[in-house]
């Protein structure tokens, strides 16, 4: 009996150990990439808000893999994991990130040009935007869990890249080392530091950006290495399942090596993930053509307040504002009308060949004070205008002026707020809203349109 007793011992201690491989085994796995920039607003609120919000309801909360030996201002890639769900995020600043965001752009036949982000692929779906994300990620995950899971998507590129992570290795015979890949990226990243992913996005820059002091200290601190890098494919994969089986029993062995994990479940594994406000501009640079004009329509309209408000010459024969007025003041209902119903249902703006309306309406500067949407504030100003122009035609004296005198201001502080909202897109959102910017010009027009009679009005009044 006491010969038996080692083995028995050894049993019920490899016991836990066969019941974990067995259940990682049988694990249904789900497999995304999120594509993000650290200085792109709405992939931060899809990383920080969303994120955490799905590993909460499909596995628990994550660890993160990360290659330490790879520089923080060169690192591409960061890898969320459960038992259920996988989401690879993939830096589209830096070089690894910026190719694989262009081979994946390609391979949807898009142009580089124009991708955005946030862009996260779902196997063969794509979802854009920090509105489509969330709306669409539980149905294409309950039906992927459906199905048994979910592998990582037919990115170019990407396959390799997977083998070595710390999760069950990809089966294709075909798969290479991820850590050669890395190393020769982490030194071409060096050689030629400016020559990085050719990537223009909405929240995307091209020139290598580094990340906030306390993402580095947070991968510092809250980070053990793992086992040192494999010598050939067969390592390479039996390394990444032994990883697999590692973090699902939390027996994690500490080496002195490149590749590291998060460990301390206390710690916030999304802060991690590189963040930062990009500069006044770097957001204008985002869309030289449509954040361009906003610049001209910016300078068009603090001259037209300016002038119109330095000016007090009129045409005392003037006393009913002109018919142009209510023309144009029904082009501006059209305009806000819109993009009322755009922020206030969530639809996607149909925009035109220039700017990006929705970057511009899913930020949070499309709500005032964060009640009122902007577009509605315009929609409410435009039929103030008409109803005022209407009593200063057709009213007696002295309505008439007042409501010529009200016309006036209102336009006046119309404009003064579109010269804010104007200044927001090009330099603080990094992104032109076509819809907005009609709708400056054409409550610019009404302030010209309006200045003299509403002079005269007040001349009047005060006589």
């Amino acid at each position: 009996m006491h010969v038996l007793r080692p083995f028995v011992v050894s049993f019920l201690l490899l016991l836990p150990l066969v019941t974990s491989r067995q259940s990682l085994a049988q694990t249904e796995v789900v497999r995304v990439v999120l594509f993000f920039s650290p200085t792109c607003p709405h992939c931060h609120d899809v990383i920080q808000d969303q994120l955490p919000i799905f590993f909460n309801i499909y596995g628990g909360e994550p660890r993160v893999w990360m290659d330490r030996s790879v520089a923080d201002v060169e690192r591409s890639l960061y890898l969320m994991y459960n038992q259920q769900l996988e989401i690879l995020l993939v830096d589209v600043t830096r070089p690894l990130g910026g190719r694989l965001f262009i081979a994946d752009l390609e391979s949807h036949g898009i142009p580089p040009e124009q991708g955005s982000v946030p862009r996260m692929v779902f196997g063969n779906n794509v979802l854009i935007g920090g509105l489509e994300i969330p709306s669409r990620f539980h149905p294409l995950m309950r039906r992927a869990l459906a199905a048994g899971g979910l592998d990582w998507p037919a990115i170019p590129g990407l396959v390799e890249l997977t083998t070595a992570f710390p999760t069950a290795p990809v089966a294709a015979a075909d798969s290479q080392l991820v850590a050669p890949l890395v190393a020769a990226d982490s030194a071409a990243a060096r050689a030629q530091p400016t020559d990085t992913a050719d990537v223009t996005a909405p929240g995307a820059t091209a020139a290598p950006q580094t990340p906030p002091a306390d993402a580095a200290a947070t991968s510092a601190t809250h980070t053990a290495p793992q086992a040192p890098p494999v010598a050939d494919r067969a390592a390479a994969r039996e390394s990444a399942t032994e990883a697999s089986l590692d973090t699902s029993v939390d027996s994690a062995t500490d080496s002195a090596d490149a590749v590291a994990w998060v460990s301390d479940r206390s710690a916030d594994p999304f802060e991690v993930v590189p963040a930062r406000r990009p500069t006044m501009v770097e957001n204008l640079r985002r869309d030289p053509l449509g954040n361009g004009l906003s610049v001209v329509a910016l300078l068009g309209m603090v001259v037209s307040v300016v002038v119109v408000a330095a000016t007090k010459r009129y045409q005392k024969s003037w006393t009913r504002p002109p018919a142009a007025i209510l023309v144009v003041a029904f082009l501006g209902i059209v305009f806000a009308g819109y993009l009322s119903y755009v922020e206030t249902s969530g639809v996607t703006a149909v925009c035109g060949p220039v700017g990006d309306c929705n970057t511009v309406q899913q930020s949070e500067h499309a709500v005032l004070f964060g009640v009122v949407p902007v577009g509605t504030l315009g929609l409410l100003a435009y039929i103030a205008i008409v109803a005022m122009w209407f009593m200063a035609r057709l009213g007696s004296q002295p309505t008439a002026d007042y409501a010529g005198l009200l016309l006036l201001v209102t336009a006046f502080v119309g404009t003064v707020f579109s010269i804010y909202l104007t200044f927001l897109e090009p330099f603080v959102i990094g992104a032109t809203c076509a819809w907005c910017l009609a709708s400056s010009v054409a409550i610019t027009i009404l302030l010209w349109l309006s200045a003299g009679s509403g002079k005269a009005a007040w001349a009047r009044i005060r006589s």
